[in-house]
């Protein structure tokens, strides 16, 4: 099984985030994608994929957020997550595509 949505970055995790990764591979899940929504979750996702050989980061920043960064015109946040990708070792493709007049960047 492969958990494809998965946000062991929230608070929630803090404190039991090894316990969470062993009940899940006990339950039969095999894979975990974390996914970020901006860039201190994608930055968290890809901290703690890297401690789980059974975890990936997916580096992006949700639509919604993404809308809010456009008006504040700060494009130093979106421009910063393709960084994101490339500190990732273990990101070795990706793609960014435009859904529904945002852009959504996509790594695996």
């Amino acid at each position: 099984m492969f958990d494809t949505h998965c946000h062991l970055q929230f608070g929630a995790f803090d404190k039991n985030l090894e316990r969470v990764v062993d009940n899940a591979k006990k339950a039969g899940v095999s894979y975990i994608v974390i996914p970020g929504t901006d860039v201190e979750t994608s930055k968290k996702a890809v901290e703690i994929a890297s401690k789980f050989e059974n975890v990936f980061a997916a580096v992006g920043i949700h639509p919604h957020h993404v809308f809010f960064h456009q008006v504040q015109n700060d494009r130093n946040v979106i421009l910063g997550i393709p960084t994101l990708r490339r500190e990732t070792p273990e990101s070795d493709s990706g793609q960014a595509r435009m859904t529904n007049g945002y852009t959504v960047f996509i790594y695996s």
